[in-house]
């Protein structure tokens, strides 16, 4: 329990066993030592198209291959990491927000935590971030919520694509935001959205 084994290409380092580029055809384990402390145990696991992330029982989040847009959040936007490292939790979130779900699109990453609140890393050109801004972003910015229904409603799941998410609220509500390409944010419009949006559920 709580290990973890990964397969496949590795040209990045996305298979976090220390061993780019040499991808595998089996499951290798990745180098568990980078992230073990006592009993501490990945909880979940989630992947990008080129990098890896896992949560810890202890509510730590480890990233490691492609770095090209700052998805690791190690402080750097370049190159890539073979085995896991620690994200750089920086000022916004302190010692005493702890992750507690993590979700991962094609170049960014985002991160429940323990007050409720929404943080987001990496790539976000189209706003798929939901800060506020269209760029990249080296350590978890929090997601801006001005367009929630209610004051303390909160995100209770959420779901990556390439360059938009989406997120189910603590009253049902589905917010997406990012790329309007294809209509995807389902507001009934097709406008970009750097902020959540409510989608129109008229015709549910």
């Amino acid at each position: 329990y709580g290990k973890v084994y990964c397969w496949g290409r590795n040209d990045s380092g996305q298979l976090g066993n220390g061993n780019a580029p040499t991808g595998e055809d089996r499951p290798v384990a990745i180098n568990h030592a980078a992230i073990a402390s006592g009993t501490e145990k990945v909880v979940k696991l989630v992947a990008g198209d080129n990098h890896t992330c896992a949560l810890t029982s202890g509510g730590k989040v480890f990233c490691w291959g492609d770095n090209s847009q700052a998805q690791l959040s190690n402080g750097t936007q370049a190159g890539f990491a073979a085995i896991p490292q620690q994200i750089i939790n920086g000022s916004n979130l302190g010692t005493t927000l702890k992750p507690i779900d993590l979700y991962a699109g094609s170049e960014h990453n985002c991160i429940l935590v323990s007050n409720g609140d929404t943080y987001c890393w990496g790539r976000g050109l189209d706003g798929q971030l939901g800060n506020g801004a269209n760029g990249i972003v080296m350590e978890p910015e929090l997601v801006v919520t001005s367009n929630f229904e209610k004051a303390n409603e909160k995100f209770i799941k959420l779901s990556l694509g390439y360059n938009h998410s989406c997120g189910i609220s603590s009253i049902g509500n589905t917010y997406c935001w990012g790329s309007n390409g294809s209509d995807k944010l389902g507001d009934n419009s097709s406008s970009n959205q750097n902020i959540p949006v409510m989608i129109d559920d008229s015709n549910i």
